[in-house]
């Protein structure tokens, strides 16, 4: 995704933190200047969390998922990242996508981007409801507009 985005958008930050999947994406976007890439979780803190990951398939490396814990891997929130623009926030985090909203939360204020992210019961994992997301875009003016991929990640825009 990010070496796709990275045809359409001036910049694109990506993170990954399981070190297997991080070593593939910078082998893929190597020559792609406007990628920024970062062995990284994201989250609402900026905290080091624990390395402890869980496999949903064995045939699909993007469908692990961070278990939480104390640990060694540096998570961020995007409003750390203090941009001067943002035009989309793409999240696929295996049920975290929640917590890396609120973590953004300054930077969906201040740019109103279209935000995507994966609408499922993943995030029960980490403590949320599907409907917690949904009611934060709505209390905020966006609409969800459209469902990609199988129908699970939800396009919100700004009205």
């Amino acid at each position: 995704w990010p070496l796709a985005l990275a045809q359409s958008f001036e910049r694109v930050y990506t993170f990954e933190p399981y070190g297997p999947n991080f070593k593939a994406l910078t082998a893929n976007c190597i020559d792609a200047d406007n990628v920024i890439a970062l062995q990284a979780a994201l989250g609402s803190t900026n905290e080091l969390v624990g390395a402890v990951w869980a496999r949903n398939h064995s045939d699909n490396l993007g469908a692990q998922y961070f278990c939480a814990g104390k640990g060694g891997v540096p998570q961020f929130s995007i409003d750390q990242l203090m941009l001067d623009r943002c035009d989309l926030i793409y999240l696929d985090l295996e049920g975290k996508d929640f917590d890396a909203i609120l973590g953004a939360q300054d930077t969906i204020a201040e740019y109103r981007p279209v935000v995507v992210y994966e609408d499922r019961d993943h995030f029960q994992r980490f403590g949320y409801t599907q409907g917690q997301a949904r009611d934060w875009f709505k209390r905020r003016g966006y609409k969800m507009v459209s469902r990609l991929s199988r129908k699970d990640d939800a396009v919100w825009v700004p009205r």
